[in-house]
C-alpha cells in the first residue's frame, strides 16, 4: 500500500523500506522452562497476590505435576484424585461449542483417560486445596468463583495479565508448562516416557512439538578420532 501511494504522489518514499525485518522464529522450534526457571516462575506466581487470588498458582502446579492441557486441569474432580496414593486422573475437559455453551466433555483431547502418580510439591498442594475449596455440586478442584466450571479462554486472560505485570515472562503461554513437562521427562527418562507421559500415541509427536531439541550433539569423538589416523 505504501508503494501505491509512492507512485499516486502521495507520499516521496516508502518509509517501510527503511525498516528492519523481525527475524522469523522456525514454527518447528519448541521453547520449554527449565528446571531453574521453573522455580523462579512459581515463586513469582507465589508472591503475586491477584494471581493466587484466582488459584493461577495452584492450577500451573497441576500443569507442571501431569502435564496435562488447561482443559484438563479445569475439568479436574476431587473423585478424580487419590490423596492417599499421590494419583491425579485425567478423564475429561473443559470445553465451549456453539449451541451447547461451556461443558465438561467426558474424554480428553486424546480420548483415552490417564492417571498420574503426582510430584510432592503438586500432592500437597492438593491436600490443602482439599480443605479450602468447598466441594459443591460439580466436584471441581479449580470451580469459577461461582462453582461452576471455568473456561480456559479465562485462564488465558489471567495469565497474560499476571505477564503484564512480570515482563520476563512473556514468552510464556499455558501451553509452555505441557512442553516443559515433555522436555524434563525426556531428559530424565527418554522420548517414550516423555510421550506417555503427555498422552500421545506416537513418539514422533512428542519429539516434534514438545520437547526442546538439545543444543549439544551426541558424543561420537572416538568414532570421529580415526580421521585424525590413529
Amino acid at each position: 500500500m505504501l508503494d501505491v501511494a509512492v507512485r499516486e504522489d502521495v507520499l516521496t518514499a516508502n518509509p517501510a523500506k527503511s525498516v528492519t525485518p523481525v527475524p522469523a522464529t522456525s514454527l518447528d522450534e519448541v521453547r520449554a522452562l527449565d528446571v531453574p526457571e521453573v522455580i523462579n516462575l512459581r515463586a513469582a506466581l507465589a508472591m503475586d497476590k491477584k494471581a493466587t487470588a484466582i488459584d493461577l498458582h495452584d492450577l500451573v502446579d497441576v500443569m507442571l505435576a501431569t502435564g496435562c492441557r488447561p482443559g484438563e486441569a479445569l475439568a479436574l474432580r476431587w473423585s478424580e484424585v487419590d490423596l492417599a496414593k499421590h494419583i491425579v486422573y485425567l478423564t475429561g475437559t473443559v470445553v465451549r461449542e456453539k449451541g451447547a455453551g461451556l461443558f465438561r466433555q467426558d474424554t480428553t483431547k486424546g480420548k483415552k483417560p490417564r492417571g498420574h502418580l503426582v510430584p510432592e510439591f503438586a500432592m500437597s498442594m492438593l491436600e490443602r486445596r482439599n480443605t479450602e475449596v468447598s466441594q459443591g455440586e460439580f466436584d471441581l478442584v479449580f470451580p469459577s468463583e461461582r462453582g461452576g466450571l471455568r473456561e480456559a479462554t479465562t485462564v488465558d486472560r489471567q495469565w497474560r495479565t499476571f505477564r503484564e505485570r512480570h515482563p520476563e515472562w512473556t514468552w510464556i503461554t499455558p501451553k509452555t508448562f505441557r512442553k516443559s513437562v515433555g522436555t524434563a521427562v525426556e531428559r530424565g527418562a527418554d522420548i517414550e516416557a516423555a510421550a506417555a507421559q503427555l498422552g500421545h500415541s506416537h513418539p514422533a509427536i512428542t519429539a516434534k512439538h514438545y520437547v526442546v531439541k538439545p543444543a549439544l550433539g551426541p558424543d561420537h569423538r572416538e568414532i570421529l578420532e580415526k580421521f585424525g589416523g590413529r
